[in-house]
């Protein structure tokens, strides 16, 4: 029981290519930076929605097709990392995210970009490279942050 109370003053977390990762989130009250690229995840817990401090995700190079309504919980969060996976629908959810300012949704299967979009005020870097999206949405304009 020590060991998992330590793990609740976790800062930053990286696993990386470790395969199959299904970390415990709920053992992360602190957490602000979790990375998890090449682990082979296939689906994000609801539970990420309890870690509140969270910052930063990276969940680039697995194999997810879309993100718990949870995720719209973490009001701090500013940057996700989504490249390189298997979405062919926009995660809504992150256009719940009031702080996020740098979204990666590269390399996936999206055809289509939600209206929702142009509410997304802090947003400075949108990365949507190599998808088959035909047009942005005339809310797009909104973005006016975007470099």
């Amino acid at each position: 029981a020590k060991r998992q109370e330590d793990l609740a003053y976790l800062y930053e977390l990286s696993l990386g290519t470790i395969g199959g990762a299904q970390p415990q989130t709920e053992l992360f009250k602190i957490l602000a930076e979790l990375d998890l690229p090449k682990t082979e995840l296939r689906e994000v817990p609801e539970s990420i929605g309890t870690m509140k401090e969270l910052r930063r995700i990276s969940l680039e190079n697995n194999g997810l097709r879309n993100l718990p309504e949870s995720l719209g919980k973490l009001s701090k969060l500013k940057k996700i990392n989504l490249g390189h996976n298997l979405f062919e629908e926009f995660p809504s959810v992150v256009t719940e995210l009031p702080k996020l300012e740098d979204l990666a949704l590269d390399r996936n299967k999206l055809t289509t970009i939600p209206d929702k979009v142009g509410t997304m005020k802090k947003m400075r870097r949108l990365k949507l490279a190599r998808n088959k999206i035909g047009h942005l949405p005339q809310t797009f304009e909104n973005l006016s942050g975007l470099h």
